[in-house]
Order: structure tokens, then sequence, then C-alpha cells
């Protein structure tokens, strides 16, 4: 049986446990719809971006990595800082984007979900090596191995495959 740890005093309020995370990206989804990234509501008369100087930026942004982690509270307030100063590239004035792939962005999400570990993706989540092996057929690539690192390393007549 599984124990839930629920906050630890010693984190300074910060959730330990996955029992909320379902809320916590629940409320980063409402940011991004409250502030217009996801192009939901995307005003003419709101600004494509906030520009602030990069030097600004540096000195406004929460860069520190404290000892602690930080509050939910704390991580929503810097996630609205940083769609605050970011372009949004699915307001009807933008020219440099086309907006949010709502489908590329739920796969992104899925994906990201399931492959928490970079060192071991295929136990993790086979279907994406299978997934990439396909494409990279259809890329014309050497579908055996579409690994960077492997294609780098491949000799002739061997995938360079571990």
């Amino acid at each position: 049986m599984c124990d839930s740890y629920g906050p630890d005093p010693g984190t300074g309020g910060a959730t330990t446990d996955d029992s909320d995370a379902a809320g916590f990206l629940h409320k980063v989804l409402r940011l991004l719809e409250n502030e217009n990234v996801l192009g939901t509501r995307a005003r003419p008369c709101a600004s494509v971006v906030d520009f602030e100087h990069p030097q600004e930026l540096k000195n406004s942004l929460q860069l520190e990595i404290g000892v602690l982690p930080e509050r939910d509270d704390t991580l929503l307030q810097m996630c609205q800082e940083v769609l605050r100063m970011s372009v949004k590239t699915g307001h009807p004035y933008c020219f440099i984007g086309s907006g949010v792939d709502s489908h590329a962005l739920g796969g992104s999400w899925i994906g990201e979900a399931l492959h928490t570990n970079i060192i071991h993706p295929f136990e993790h989540a086979p279907v994406f090596i299978v997934m990439a092996n396909v494409r990279a057929e259809l890329l014309s690539l050497d579908h055996r191995c579409v690994h960077p690192l492997c294609l780098a390393t491949a000799r002739a007549g061997h995938d360079g495959s571990w």
C-alpha cells in the first residue's frame, strides 16, 4: 500500500506528494488561458509583449535557487511573470508565430508526463521509441536507431545501438 506523505513541515509548505498535482496543473492551464497564451481570448487591445530590457528582466525575475522548494502559489506567480514578459504568439497582431497548436501542446504534455527519466526512455515509455522509429522511416533515416548519439557512432553494418 502506498503512503501519502502530505505537506512536509520542513519544506516551507510546498507539497511533496502528487495528490494535488492535477489541481496545480489546472491552475497552470487557467493561467495560460487568462494570460491569452492559448489564443482563446486574445484581444487586439492587449499587448503582444510587455517588453523589458534583458537586464531589467534579470533584475525583476527571481532566478536564485533556494534550499527549500517553493510553494505552489509562488511558482504560479513566477509562471505569471514569465508569461507576462513573453511574446503572445496567438495574439492577432503577432506575426512571428501562429499561436498555440493545441494538439501538439497536448502531445507534449503527455510526453513530458511519461518521459520522466531521460536515461531510460525505452523502459519508461517504449511507445515513444516505436513512434520515433516509424517517423524516422518516413523521413528515410536509418529506422533502427534514431538517437543522434547512435547515428553519430554507428558503423557500417551496425545500427549504433547499445
